[in-house]
């Protein structure tokens, strides 16, 4: 297969240290970096997330209920891929939109869906890293602190659902902010809700 989102050199200059954006994934520069020549990182990035807020969920029990760990997951599963679509689509029309309005010059073409929906997969980076974090806080006694890594690392992966999508869209951060956030509100809607419900009880 060939490269589903190529590479363009837009990371930190030489001899330059990444910033924190950089290293927190919800720079463009970052994303842009990123050669992605599959599906199987992102597609691991996504079952690896949610198979960690599987195991907050149900703990040893996660062995157990194998089928309502699979249903937990392929929650997130779904939520990936309709994400993934709905932010392919947005970023169609937005290209329709440029290329008729021809205000920015010339306008190159969409992402492809591949491209798309393994860049929204790789975002999934942020649920890993909060479910991984809600693992170890659960053997303190502080409740807020829980709380405040789960909701943080929701916001986060927004960040980097943005800055994915003004990669994908070769556009501005600040340009590419109301498309992405329109779809990830909408996944929060849905799929963050089902996820507080089962979960809001432990953090």
């Amino acid at each position: 297969m060939g490269a589903v989102a190529s590479t363009r050199q837009h990371g930190p200059a030489p001899g330059r240290p990444p910033g924190s954006l950089y290293f927190l994934r919800i720079s463009r520069d970052r994303w842009d970096d990123m050669e992605i020549d599959h599906l199987g990182k992102p597609t691991a990035t996504v079952v690896g997330s949610w198979t960690l807020m599987a195991w907050v969920r149900f703990g040893p029990q996660l062995i157990d209920d194998i089928r309502a760990v699979a249903r937990f997951v392929l929650v997130g599963v779904y939520g990936w891929l309709a994400l993934s679509l709905l932010i392919y689509l947005a970023a169609r029309f937005v290209a329709g939109r440029l290329s008729a309005q021809q205000e920015s010059g010339p306008v190159g073409a969409p992402p492809g869906l591949e491209a798309t929906v393994a860049k929204v997969g790789l975002a999934h980076h942020a649920l890993a890293v909060g479910g991984f974090a809600i693992q170890i806080l659960q053997i303190l006694p502080i409740a807020l602190l829980t709380s405040l890594v789960a909701v943080a690392s929701v916001i986060w992966m927004g960040g980097q659902v943005v800055a994915a999508v003004a990669s994908l869209q070769q556009r501005r951060w600040i340009d590419s902010t109301p498309a992405a956030l329109t779809a990830w509100l909408a996944w929060l809607a849905i799929v963050g809700t089902y996820l507080w419900d089962r979960l809001g009880h432990i953090v």
